[in-house]
Parts: C-alpha cells; sequence; structure tokens
C-alpha cells in the first residue's frame, strides 16, 4: 500500500511541475433518483470537482477529474408493528468519482 501511496504521490508531483498541465474546477446542479424502488422521488442534487488537461500531443489530451457528488431519493411509506406510521425517508449516499476523459481538440 506504501508503494502505490509513493508512486502516485510521484506521479501527480511530476505532472503539477510541467508547464502544459491545465487545472480547472468544475460544479453543477442536477437531480438525481435511486431506482430499486416504486414511488420514490428525485431529490435536489449537486456535483464539484477539480480536474487537470494533460496533453498528449498536439490534438489529443486525457482529462481526470475528480469529483465530490452527493446522490439519493426520498419516499413516503408506511411503517410499524401494531401501530402504523407514516413517514417521509431520505437516502443520501456520498460518492467521490474519478472519470479519465480522452480529448480530441480541434482548432477552429
Amino acid at each position: 500500500m506504501k508503494k502505490l501511496v509513493s508512486t502516485l504521490s510521484m506521479i501527480v508531483v511530476s505532472l503539477s511541475l510541467s508547464a502544459q498541465i491545465e487545472w480547472n474546477v468544475k460544479a453543477g446542479v442536477g437531480m438525481s433518483n435511486l431506482a430499486s424502488m416504486d414511488k420514490m422521488t428525485s431529490i435536489f442534487s449537486y456535483k464539484a470537482g477539480v480536474g487537470m488537461d494533460i496533453p498528449l500531443h498536439k490534438h489529443w489530451a486525457i482529462q481526470p477529474t475528480l469529483y465530490y457528488s452527493p446522490k439519493g431519493a426520498k419516499f413516503e411509506a408506511y411503517y410499524g408493528g401494531e401501530q402504523i406510521y407514516e413517514g417521509e425517508f431520505k437516502y443520501r449516499l456520498h460518492y467521490l468519482e474519478l472519470p479519465i476523459l480522452a480529448a480530441y481538440k480541434i482548432e477552429v
């Protein structure tokens, strides 16, 4: 595990020392929902992250971005043993996502 962490940290440091790499900040909003149960409604969600644009060639680049993204859903249900109660339940799941995109840049 120590070798993996040290190798990844050396790669990040060597990439960040290059003058060609561009850093960016990304953010967005939307709705999220779970598809496991009926009668679930979507909840408001946001996504925020930091990323890099690493050029490989004149037109090609790799764009890794680390996002923090909460997702979830809410629903109303009945529960209880002897007495039945109605309640509203919310699921909040927190994710770290690391999509790595390949980009082809065209001069316009």
